[in-house]
């Protein structure tokens, strides 16, 4: 009676794990082009560094995903309403934290920089207000620099041009419409190699900022439950040889996640 008992007990504790894995649920993604992180492949398909970590895990724990490409400013809106059971990559902001929920295990590491024509003479020695003081400065809306960089960007004297896409900023300094450009070091290699200006930037030293990026989940959405599941999955493809693969593919290394 006792072993019948333990059967039972064991049988339950079993179905209830089972229950808890959504088993072949499809959840629908939201993304924004922001190359090497996420970006469309040439024959549709998604692809990118954040987008085969997703992939990966993903077949892990059995989901199948609808990737669905946005503007950055809707792609928030849709996951905020929870039209989007996820979203990446995003990084960490107060505001942010009111609609989407932040695994433990973070993507890789964003640094934000400063971009400025070869021929320009500006520097950057760290003070951030300093320069902002001294030169114009383009960014795509939304973007999530710093603490320091969204008091800063407000105050009268700031001096922000906004637009939707890297490609666009990164064109705005090549037109010398601005002086400089924020954007992340990754993403700006990228689109620059793109359209063969590599050599017309200099990219200024020390970084602005460096944060944490993530696959987060929608507050609404119907992945929520299983963040832990996610996260445990995502820590362990983390420590495996496809994953360092995986960054050697986008010239990343061990330093960029850790």
């Amino acid at each position: 009676m006792v072993r019948y008992l333990i059967v039972l007990l064991l049988m339950g504790s079993s179905a209830r794990a089972e229950d808890k894995l959504p088993a072949s649920q499809t959840f629908k993604v939201c993304t924004h082009v922001l190359p090497p992180h996420s970006m469309q492949l040439a024959d549709g398909r998604a692809g990118g560094l954040a987008t085969e970590v997703l992939q990966s895990v993903a077949g892990l724990l059995g989901w199948q995903l609808k990737i669905q490409y946005y503007p950055w400013l809707r792609a928030r809106s849709e996951v905020t309403k929870g039209h989007c059971d996820l979203i990446y990559t995003i990084l960490k902001k107060q505001e942010y934290e009111e609609f989407v929920a932040f695994p433990e295990e973070h993507l890789d590491n964003r640094a934000n920089v400063l971009i400025v024509r070869a021929d320009s003479q500006a520097a950057y020695n760290g003070d951030l207000e300093a320069f902002m003081r001294h030169h114009r400065l383009g960014i795509y809306r939304d973007k999530v620099v710093s603490p320091l960089f969204d008091q800063l960007k407000v105050e009268s004297w700031a001096k922000i041009e906004y637009a939707n896409l890297t490609e666009n900023i990164l064109r705005m300094l090549l037109s010398h419409r601005v002086d400089a450009v924020v954007e992340n070091e990754k993403t700006a290699i990228h689109e620059l190699k793109v359209l063969g200006k590599l050599s017309a930037v200099r990219i200024l030293t020390p970084p602005v900022h460096i944060m944490p990026a993530y696959i987060a989940f929608s507050r609404k959405g119907r992945a929520l439950p299983f963040m832990k599941d996610f996260d445990e999955k995502l820590g362990q493809l983390k420590k495996t040889k496809e994953f360092r693969e995986m960054l050697g593919r986008y010239e990343m290394t061990g330093d960029d996640v850790r």
